[in-house]
């Protein structure tokens, strides 16, 4: 048994042994300890000897998992290797002797993750082993006596330096490496195992562990010199050692003993004597050291209150300060060979040497800079402002006063990336302390860390290299890490008291950098910190004060008369800060306030953005006043009131511009369009709120900001600005207060909710009309000339709007009389206002269309609502659907302005022909070719007028036909020289005359652009008229007034259309507009029912639709397109639904009997199938009452086959029992007059059937589906057919069975004759007519019988033709 079990082991040694070298292999091949499976084969008595149940070594395989690249992994090998050799049952010192010299042998192993596992794994195992007195036993049990001899830590040194000692012989550059890495990592195991802490003052223990702690760092000594990449990680595992004795000395002297003597025997005479720089050399304590001995050097100084005073004398200088960072910057610039995601030690101990905890207990460490340095009375700040400066700007980013002195890479990037990063912030892992966060004052991160050359070369120029669209351009390999920096940096920031200046130190130096940070970075670092969007977005009171009054500050420093100065900035960053003052705004008004305190903030905040904007857009707030003017002396006495918000807002705008001058005119503009687009969100977000209060509200905004126009002139003493001297806004303001003051009496006196409303929305548009008459005064350098003109129009029209406004507003109040309908004025005062100039915009205000378009549809809406609550409900008069079509162009009034304007381009050219003219090379021949392109421009005006499609482009003239005619004009006697002087007076003038038309027609197109702009402006307000439901301002229209709009409406769509078809035309307005009365149509007019709109008159309601569809349908035969002449069909479906009486319904909807002959005769026809279908779908009463006997005659007689099947495909959706409940007197009698028509029906398609064509498969199952549908509708509604009839259809159809080669065909002939069949069993009505049979088909009756005989016999031939036939398809199916 013993030999068995002996055999067992040494086989599983042969097969760790064998394995061993494939663990040990770098890709360069690196190390190959065939020796160790040697050693094991000698000592097969230390092998392990359990295995698990299915004969695997898991103890062997933990080794090999220690090498693994999952942490995890590791960690559980290593427990695995504990509980087996050290800690389970069947623990035994044979097995921990193997245990540890697996380790001591795997540190030096070069595969995978080797060093790491078997360090962490002999760390875990000197310490249990230690603890468990294992280790003690395992040095009794060695075979040397001088090991059995040293001390406990002795005999660990001992054996680690005989594994990490390089066999003897020649050997790998690479070997020799793993073996110095290799004992490297096994000091550090041995370090982190804790062996070599002192527990007590124990003098022997002291002595024992200062000899070997003294040995290891002499060991680190000699790898220190090795070579120069082996300097960091000496350093680190230096450091470690002495922090290991650090983190106890307080508790236990004797660590501190330990330190003292390790720093002052060993480090500084061995490693801080002299400088390992090239030209170092000097011994003096001031030596320029490298960034390792730098690293070490400020470890220990960090540690100066644990040392003792005779060992701070050898460090007594202090390593860091301003000057030596910048004698050093250079050898730490060289720190960036250490690639990203890890640095330098020097960054760590730097870190460390100018912190300290802050004492909170947490997973991350977070550590706040010193009062002053431990050594020196060296302030931290100044060491941060010097490691950026000269380290990080100077030597990594290669900048000199600003300016780009060598090219950085990005190694040198990233290393300033990552310092920036674990100063600002974030959480980062230091070889030190671990997990560690530094927490800076708001002041030094925005100032120190967060320089403008810091922000600009590290965060901006990396995140937009390459996301500007540009080709050829990739995106900065440093991008992620620069922006996950900033979003690391952004949800750091906890919401406690200290967050709003943390996030605004952040934000500021972004915005100082780039004012569109997020835009031009593709992020969203901005918005994250200051709004934190999300489902609902909370208001931030402190937070947003404070950037509002940063944004409002940086945007003032655009003074058009400093653009050199250091503070100044140019407009296009200003238009940045505008955007973001807008931002800001636009999350405000649309911001949650839960609270009291927040809902006064948002409202305040609002207004006083507001005030901003408009005090700084169209005010020179340079002369503000302070305070207002006191009237007496007693008030002077009293104490002093807080200031008005227009004052503080003026005195705010003053202090900014202190010695400077405005704002630059582009800047004032963008201010007033921002602030005209600011007050529409504000009016909107009122009319969306949930409050009952919505247009008081809105009201209230805005006479607050027509009366700081006011108050900033009355009050704060600021100037307003004006593009003239003149201008005069007395008369409106005084117009103005009347509306404010009737708004006032009606809230005090009327009850009327809906006349107060009306009146608050009279207020509103009274104001957005006055805030129109606001200006940015002058151009800088003047070169708009027609700015003033322009401004000068703009105020008196708004004056003689906002009299216009106060006179209808009285009069939809009080006059609300019949035959005057103050609706008229109001619907024209609101189309007017519209299609003014002023809703247009300009560049000062391309906000305030919207606003102005938003007032007027509130007034709008208002005026209709209150006119359908009063008791009359009187209905609207037809000027009002006059008036709106006209503003939409639907209607031909507006013909004379356009040949206005024709005649007007018509003077222009012939001035400018003759000034031309005048030219002493021209001669005749110039008057000639005025006269052509007179000649040429007739013709086009009357081509214009004739053609109906023509959409009033102007015609041109042809280059070349103008060339050949001017080239005409040659004189035979002239020289060549004169020849070719003529020759080129003829090229020019044609290209003169070419660039005219260009011009022409350029300005031609500009004006189309304006009128369809303007139109679309106006159809808000048709819109919204026919948006009325019944019980509300819907009960005002009637049918009379609405049908008559169908046509103008169709007509106008399809003169778009034809406009869009050619290529001049091609406007998007256009198309927009022709979108709009497309949905406008199908949406609300196609739809509308005689039961929502009355008629007033409904004796009227025939002529006028059937007028009205005369009209449709001459416009549908003509040409058209598809989607024009489904519009058609579906407004007469309309027309018809209009009807309410009944026999006039069936009067107005025999046009489709037209309809059909046309269709079923004429092949030049534009009508097609689906205008009958439409109208049998939508109408089906009146369908079934009309089209029943034309359709059957269509089936009857068509001229093509097509036409017959598809006119019974219409003829069969008649006879649906489905569509007719019989419920009123027209549909009993359109179900009469349906049942009457089966019997022509049925010989109709008895008489198609004999069509030859209906022997094919496509049209004879098209033929016998319809008809199936008609003998569906006599069996359900059990109506009964004259036999002969019956028999007369069924002959036909066994006869179409016998002759058809198809066998679908054939199968729905069968199912056909089981219908007639059927049939035949009910008894016939007296009243079913069967005298048509005989009219049709006078020799049918004679026939019949011979039929009879015939019907079914099928001759021998076709039956086994069909059978074959049957069987090819059989074959089709199954393949």
């Amino acid at each position: 048994m013993k030999k068995n079990k002996r055999q067992a082991e040494d086989k599983l040694m042969e097969e760790a042994s064998d394995e061993e070298p494939a663990m040990n292999v770098e890709n360069d091949g690196a190390l190959d300890n065939e020796s160790e499976g040697d050693e094991d084969d000698d000592e097969p008595v230390n092998a392990p000897h359990s295995t698990n149940n299915d004969g695997t070594n898991a103890f062997f395989d933990s080794f090999y998992g220690l090498s693994s690249s999952d942490p995890r992994e590791r960690s559980q090998a290593a427990k695995e290797m504990l509980m087996h050799c050290l800690i389970g049952p069947s623990a035994n010192v044979k097995d921990a002797s193997y245990a540890l010299k697996r380790l001591l042998n795997g540190i030096c192993s070069g595969r995978a993750a080797a060093r790491q596992g078997n360090a962490s794994g002999l760390a875990m195992f000197l310490k249990v082993a230690l603890a468990q007195g294992t280790l003690k036993e395992i040095q009794s049990n060695s075979t040397d006596a001088e090991e059995k001899q040293m001390t406990l830590l002795a005999f660990v040194r001992h054996k680690l330096l005989l594994a990490t000692e390089p066999s003897v012989g020649t050997r790998k550059g690479s070997e020799d490496r793993d073996y110095k890495f290799g004992r490297l990592f096994g000091i550090l195991g041995v370090v982190k195992s804790g062996v070599l802490l002192p527990v007590a003052d124990d003098h022997a223990e002291l002595s024992d562990i200062l000899e070997v702690a003294t040995g290891f760092v002499d060991d680190l000594v000699e790898l220190y010199a090795y070579k120069k990449w082996m300097r960091e990680p000496v350093a680190h595992a230096i450091g470690t050692i002495l922090s290991s004795f650090y983190n106890i000395a307080l508790e236990v002297p004797a660590a501190q003993t330990i330190v003292d003597q390790l720093v002052k025997d060993v480090i500084v005479p061995k490693l801080l004597t002299a400088s390992d720089q090239a030209d170092g050399g000097s011994t003096s304590k001031t030596a320029v050291f490298s960034a390792e001995q730098a690293a070490m050097a400020i470890h220990i100084q960090a540690h100066a209150s644990i040392h003792s005073e005779m060992v701070l004398k050898s460090l007594d200088l202090p390593v860091l300060t301003p000057h030596t960072v910048q004698t050093m910057a250079a050898a730490l610039a060289e720190t960036s060979s250490v690639t990203y995601p890890r640095i330098h030690l020097f960054w760590d101990a730097f870190i460390f040497y100018i912190s300290e905890p802050t004492g909170a207990s947490a997973s991350v460490q977070e550590r706040k800079l010193r009062t002053v340095c431990p050594v020196g009375d060296v302030s931290p700040i100044d060491l941060i402002q010097a490691v950026l400066k000269h380290v990080v700007i100077e030597n990594l980013l290669g900048l000199r006063d600003g300016q780009e002195e060598t090219k950085t890479t990005h190694e040198r990037s990233a290393l300033g990336l990552c310092i920036v990063r674990n100063l600002a912030g974030v959480e980062f892992s230091s070889s030190i302390t671990g997990l560690t966060r530094m927490v800076l004052d708001p002041e030094t991160m925005e100032h120190v860390v967060l320089q403008p050359q810091i922000v600009k070369h590290l965060f901006s120029k990396v995140l937009c290299h390459g996301v500007g669209g540009r080709k050829n351009q990739s995106t900065h390999l440093l991008r992620p890490l620069a922006l996950q920096t900033l979003e690391s940096l952004a949800g750091s920031i906890d919401d406690d008291d200290d967050a709003t200046a943390r996030k605004l130190a952040i934000v500021r130096p972004l915005l100082r950098c780039d004012s569109r940070f997020d835009a031009s970075t593709k992020s969203v670092i901005i918005d994250q910190m200051v709004v934190m969007k999300g489902d609902q977005v909370e208001v931030r009171p402190l937070l947003w004060s404070q950037y509002l009054k940063f944004l409002q500050s940086q945007l003032l420093k655009a003074s058009s008369d400093e653009p050199k100065s250091t503070t100044a900035i140019s407009p296009y960053e200003a238009y940045g800060y505008v955007d973001l003052i807008f931002n800001l705004g636009k999350t405000l008004l649309h911001s949650n306030a839960d609270t009291k305190e927040k809902a006064e903030f948002k409202s305040a905040t609002t207004r006083s953005l507001l005030l901003f904007l408009l005090a700084a857009s169209s005010f020179d707030c340079r002369e503000a006043k302070s305070s207002p003017p006191s009237s007496s002396k007693k008030k002077k006495t009293k104490k002093a009131s807080k200031q008005s918000p227009v004052v503080e807002v003026a005195c705010a705008i003053k202090t900014q511009l202190e010695g400077k001058s405005l704002p630059p005119y582009q800047l004032r503009c963008n201010l007033s369009s921002r602030f005209y687009s600011l007050v529409a969100e504000a009016v909107a977000a009122s009319m969306h709120s949930k409050s009952d209060n919505k247009e008081n509200e809105a009201s209230e905004l805005l006479s607050y900001l027509c009366d700081a126009c006011r108050d900033l002139e009355a009050v704060a003493g600021a100037a307003r600005l004006h593009s003239e001297d003149d201008s005069d806004h007395a008369a409106p303001r005084a117009i103005l207060d009347a509306i404010y003051k009737e708004t006032q009496d009606s809230k005090d006196s009327s009850s009327d909710i809906k006349a107060q409303r009306f009146v608050n929305a009279c207020s509103i548009l009274g104001s957005t009309l006055y805030l129109q008459l606001l200006d940015c005064g002058p151009v800088d350098n003047l070169e708009e000339e027609d700015i003033e003109a322009d401004a000068e129009n703009d105020a008196e029209e708004v004056g003689e709007y906002i009299s216009g406004l106060h006179e209808v507003c009285s009069l939809v109040l009080k006059d609300r009389s019949k035959d005057n309908d103050p609706m008229v004025s109001m619907s024209d005062l609101c189309a007017g206002l519209l299609s003014s100039p002023i809703a247009s915009g300009s560049e000062s205000k391309s906000g305030f269309p919207r606003l102005l378009r938003d007032a007027v549809k509130m007034v709008w809406v208002s005026a209709l609502t209150l006119r359908a609550g009063s008791k009359d409900k009187l209905p609207l008069q037809p000027g009002v659907y006059s008036i709106l079509l006209r503003s939409i162009g639907a209607e031909a009034e507006g013909d004379a302005m356009d040949v206005d304007e024709e005649e007007s381009d018509e003077d222009a050219s012939e001035s400018d022909a003759g000034t031309v003219g005048e030219s002493d090379d021209s001669g005749d021949v110039f008057s000639r070719a005025a006269m052509l392109d007179e000649v040429e421009r007739g013709k086009g005006n009357q081509e214009r007028q004739i053609s109906d499609d023509d959409d009033g482009s102007e015609v041109g003239i042809n280059p070349d036909r103008l060339r050949s005619f001017l080239e005409e004009d040659s004189d035979a006697d002239v020289d060549a020289t004169e020849l070719e002087h003529h020759e080129g007076a003829d090229a020019a003038l044609a290209k003169l005359i070419q660039i005219k038309q260009e011009a022409r027609k350029a300005g031609q197109l500009a004006r189309e652009r304006t009128e369809m702009s303007r139109q679309l402006r106006c159809l808000i307000l048709l819109e919204t008229l026919l948006n009325g439901k019944p019980d509300g301002w819907g009960a005002l229209v009637r049918a009379e007034h609405v049908l008559p709009m169908m046509f103008p409406l169709l007509r106008y769509r399809k003169e778009l259309e034809n406009s869009l078809a050619k290529a001049a035309g091609k406007l998007d307005e256009k198309r927009s507009m022709a979108e709009k009365i497309t949905s406008l149509l199908k949406t609300k007019l196609f739809k509308m029912k005689h039961i929502d709109r009355q008629w007033i008159d409904p004796s009227s309601s025939g002529d006028i639709c059937a007028t009205l569809a005369a009209n449709i349908l001459d416009l549908m035969k003509g040409k058209v397109s598809k989607e024009q002449r489904s519009c058609c069909s579906l407004a007469l479906t309309a027309v018809i639904r209009f009807i309410p009486e009944s026999p006039t319904r069936i009067f107005v909807g025999s046009i489709y009997k037209d309809i059909v002959e046309e269709w079923s005769t004429r092949r030049t026809t534009r009508l097609e199938s689906h205008i009958i279908e439409d109208f049998i779908l939508i109408c089906p009463i009146v369908a079934q009452a009309t089209l029943c006997a034309p359709l059957a005659s269509v089936v009857a007689s068509a001229r093509s086959s097509y036409l017959r099947t598809e006119s019974a495909r219409l003829l069969s959706l008649l006879y649906n029992a489905n569509l007719n409940p019989r419920n009123t007197e027209l549909e009993n009698e359109a179900f009469d007059l349906l049942c009457d028509s089966l019997g022509p029906s049925l010989e109709a398609f008895a008489a198609s059937l004999e069509d030859p064509e209906t022997k094919k498969s496509k049209r004879g199952k098209e033929l016998l589906k319809a008809l199936a549908k008609v003998l569906t509708f006599t069996a359900a509604t059990t109506t009964a057919l004259s036999p002969k009839l019956l028999h007369n259809v069924k002959k036909h159809i066994e006869q179409l069975k016998n002759e058809t080669e198809s066998l679908p065909l054939e199968d729905a002939c069968s199912k056909l004759l089981t219908q007639l069949e059927q049939l035949e069993k009910v008894p016939c009505k007296a009243s079913q007519s069967t005298t048509v049979v005989t009219e049709l088909n006078p020799a049918e009756d004679d026939s019949g019988s011979d039929g009879d005989a015939g019907a079914g016999k099928v001759p021998k031939k076709k039956q086994e033709k069909k059978k074959k036939q049957a069987k090819k398809i059989s074959k089709k199916k199954r393949r």
